[in-house]
C-alpha cells in the first residue's frame, strides 16, 4: 500500500509540477478572479439566454443582429468615457459602477417582461453602458495585480474561471427556464442574475484600491488623443490591433449565434444549458494545459493552432445545420477560444508596459483593443443582417462564419516571428 501512495504521489508531482515561486499568484489576484467568478455566473445565466429569450419572443435574426449591433456599436464609445474615469477616480470604482448598471439592467429585464423587445433598442445601449463600464476597470486591474512572470498563469486562470462561470451558469439557467410554463422560467433567471450581480459589488469592496490601481487616482493624463501616433510608429502595437479586430469578426457571432442554432435543433432550453457544461469543459481543459505549460514566446504556435481549430469548427456547419454539425462546431471552437485568447491577452499587457510613458498608456490601450474587436463584431453582425437577414436556414450562414474563421489566420501575418520574440522580450 505504502509503495502505491509513493507512486501515485510520484505521479502526481510528474503531472502537476510545483508552480514556480515567481509565477505565483498574491492574494489580491485571487480575490480579482473570484469578483470576475461572480460577475460571470450572473452574465452567462442571463447574457446566454437573452438572445434566446428575444428569439423565443420573435423568432427574428435580425432583432437579434440589431440588438447586438447597437449594443457592440456603443460599446466602444462608452469605454472612451469610462476610460477618463478610471483616470480620475481609479478603476475599482468604474467596475463597482458596471456591476450596479448590470444588476439595474436585469431588474429592468424582469420588470418589462415581453416588453423587451419593444425597447431592444433602449436595453442594448444599457446593456453598452454597463459591459464598457465593468470590462474597462476589470481589464486594467487584470494588469494590477499581475506581473510579467505570471501573466500568462493569471491570465489563463481568469480564462478557466470565465468557463467555470460558463459551465455552472447556462446549466442552472436551463434547468430554471424548462422548470416553469411559458417565459415565466425566463423572468426568474433574469432574478436571479440581478441577485448576483449585487453580490458581486459588495465583494467588490474587498479589492484594495492600492491594488486596483497604481496610477495616481486623479493626476493621470488621458492620453487616448496621442494613440494614433503610437498606431503609425508602433509597427507591433499596430499588428496586435489588426488581430483583435480579426478576431471580433468571428466573437461577434459566437456570441449568439451558436445557442439559437443549438436551440433549432433541439428546441429545449435546459438541453442548451446542460450542453454548455461540455463546451465550457472543453474551454477549462485548454486554458489549464496553457496556465501551466503555455510560454510567451510561442505566441504564433498558439495563434496558428486556434486559427486552424476555428476554420476546422466552421466547416462542420457546410454540412447543414443538424445536432451533430452545431455539437462539433461549438466543442472545437470551445477549445481553441482559450488557445488564443490566452497568450494573446498576455503578450498584449507585455507589449503595454513597453509602450512610451512605462504602463501610463494601459488605459488607452485597453480603449484601442476595445475599439478593435467590436469594429470587428459590427462589421461580423452586420454582415449577418444584410446577407442573412432573418432566415436561420439561409444557405450563406455557414459560409459566414466560415470566412470569419479564416480571418483568425491573418493574426499570424500581422504578428511575425521577430515581433512575437520582441514582444516577450
Amino acid at each position: 500500500m505504502l509503495r502505491i501512495i509513493d507512486w501515485m504521489s510520484g505521479l502526481k508531482g510528474r503531472l502537476f509540477p510545483p508552480v514556480p515561486e515567481e509565477r505565483r499568484l498574491g492574494g489580491q489576484a485571487k480575490l480579482s478572479l473570484f469578483i470576475h467568478l461572480s460577475f460571470q455566473l450572473g452574465s452567462t445565466m442571463s447574457a446566454v439566454f437573452l438572445n434566446l429569450y428575444l428569439w423565443r419572443l420573435t423568432e427574428s435574426l435580425a432583432v437579434n443582429a440589431l440588438y447586438n449591433l447597437i449594443l457592440y456599436g456603443l460599446t466602444s464609445f462608452v469605454f472612451v468615457a469610462a476610460g477618463r474615469f478610471v483616470k480620475r477616480k481609479g478603476s475599482m470604482a468604474v467596475i463597482r459602477l458596471g456591476v450596479i448598471v448590470s444588476a439595474l439592467f436585469y431588474l429592468l429585464v424582469v420588470l418589462a417582461r415581453e416588453n423587451v423587445v419593444q425597447y431592444y433598442a433602449g436595453f442594448a445601449a444599457l446593456n453598452a453602458v454597463a459591459n464598457a463600464l465593468y470590462w474597462t476597470g476589470y481589464l486594467v486591474v487584470m494588469y494590477d495585480v499581475s506581473t510579467p512572470q505570471n501573466r500568462l498563469r493569471y491570465t489563463s486562470l481568469n480564462t478557466i474561471f470565465f468557463t467555470l462561470a460558463g459551465l455552472i451558469g447556462p446549466a442552472l439557467a436551463g434547468f430554471v427556464i424548462s422548470s416553469f410554463d411559458a417565459l415565466t422560467g425566463y423572468v426568474i433567471n433574469f432574478s436571479f442574475a440581478f441577485l448576483m450581480f449585487a453580490f458581486t459589488a459588495v465583494v467588490s469592496f474587498r479589492l484594495k484600491p492600492a491594488a486596483a490601481g497604481r496610477n495616481k487616482v486623479g493626476k493621470s493624463r488621458f492620453y487616448l488623443r496621442h494613440m494614433g501616433l503610437v498606431i503609425r510608429k508602433n509597427r507591433l502595437y499596430r499588428g496586435m490591433l489588426i488581430g483583435f479586430a480579426l478576431y471580433g469578426t468571428f466573437q461577434g457571432l459566437l456570441f449568439f449565434l451558436p445557442n439559437i442554432l443549438l436551440y433549432r435543433v433541439l428546441s429545449r432550453e435546459d438541453m442548451v444549458g446542460y450542453l454548455n457544461i461540455l463546451f465550457s469543459a472543453m474551454g477549462i481543459i485548454a486554458g489549464l494545459y496553457i496556465s501551466r505549460y503555455g510560454k510567451d514566446e510561442n505566441l504564433r504556435k498558439f495563434l496558428l493552432a486556434s486559427a486552424g481549430g476555428f476554420a476546422l469548427a466552421a466547416s462542420m456547419l457546410l454540412f447543414g445545420v443538424h445536432l451533430w454539425t452545431v455539437l462539433a462546431f461549438m466543442v472545437l471552437q470551445s477549445f481553441f477560444t482559450p488557445v488564443q485568447t490566452n497568450p494573446v491577452s498576455s503578450s498584449y499587457y507585455a507589449l503595454v508596459g513597453k509602450l512610451p510613458l512605462k504602463g501610463e498608456l494601459l488605459v488607452e490601450s485597453v480603449i484601442m483593443r476595445e475599439f478593435a474587436l467590436n469594429a470587428g463584431r459590427v462589421l461580423s453582425i452586420a454582415a449577418l443582417f444584410f446577407f442573412v437577414a432573418d432566415d436561420a436556414q439561409s444557405p450563406l450562414l455557414p459560409f459566414l462564419v466560415l470566412v470569419t474563421a479564416l480571418l483568425q489566420f491573418g493574426w499570424v501575418f500581422a504578428v511575425n516571428r521577430h515581433d512575437a520574440e520582441k514582444m516577450n522580450a
